[in-house]
C-alpha cells in the first residue's frame, strides 16, 4: 500500500524579508542556487515572487517536487544547508519554511494543525473562484479593448487567470478562510 503524503507532489513555501539594499546579493544567491535545485530528484517546477518596490521586502520562493520524499531529501541536503547558511545573515528573521501536499496550504490558517476534508475545500474554492473569474473578465477585456486587442482572447484568459491566481492566493484564501474556519475544521 503507498502512502498519500509521499506518492503525491509535494510543494514547499519559503519566506525571506531582507532589506531592500540586500536585496541584490538575494537575487545572486538565487542565481546560485537555482541549478542546484533543479539537479535534486523529482524537482518539477518554481516560482518566485518578489517583493513589491517600495512596499514589501519579502521574497516568497515555491518550489514543487514529484513526491514529499523528495522534498524532504532536498530540505536534508548538504548542499541546501550550505546555502541557506550563506544567506541567513542578510534574513531579518529566521527563514520561513512550510511543507505542503496538494493546495492544501490554502486552506490552513497559520498555526492550523489539520486540513479540512477535500469537498469542503472544494466548494471553498469554487464559492471563491466564481466571482473571480466574472470580476477579472470585466476588467481585463475592456482594457485589452482599449488598446487594440478585443480579440486577443488567449491574452485575455491569460491576464484574467493571473489575476485570479494572485487575488486567491494572497488576498482572498487567507481572509476567506478564517471567515469560514468554524464550518470549514468541523
Amino acid at each position: 500500500m503507498t502512502d498519500t503524503n509521499t506518492a503525491q507532489g509535494a510543494t514547499v513555501v519559503i519566506h525571506q524579508a531582507v532589506d531592500h539594499e540586500h536585496q541584490p546579493l538575494l537575487e545572486q544567491w538565487i542565481t546560485e542556487i537555482d541549478p542546484i535545485i533543479r539537479r535534486q530528484p523529482g524537482f518539477l517546477d518554481k516560482q518566485i515572487i518578489r517583493p513589491v518596490p517600495g512596499l514589501t521586502h519579502s521574497y516568497t520562493i515555491i518550489i514543487r517536487f514529484a513526491e514529499r520524499a523528495d522534498l524532504e531529501h532536498w530540505l536534508a541536503s548538504p548542499e541546501r544547508n550550505e546555502m541557506v547558511a550563506k544567506i541567513e545573515p542578510l534574513l531579518h528573521e529566521e527563514l520561513a519554511v512550510s511543507v505542503h501536499t496538494g493546495l492544501e496550504f490554502l486552506f490552513q490558517p497559520p498555526g492550523a494543525s489539520k486540513t479540512p476534508v477535500r469537498w469542503k475545500q472544494f466548494l471553498l474554492t469554487w464559492s471563491a473562484i466564481f466571482p473571480l473569474v466574472l470580476l477579472s473578465q470585466a476588467l481585463v477585456m475592456p482594457l485589452l479593448a482599449t488598446v487594440g486587442l478585443a480579440d486577443a482572447r488567449v491574452l485575455g484568459v491569460l491576464c484574467a487567470t493571473g489575476l485570479v491566481v494572485y487575488a486567491m492566493v494572497y488576498w482572498v484564501m487567507p481572509r476567506y478562510t478564517k471567515l469560514v474556519s468554524a464550518w470549514l475544521f468541523k
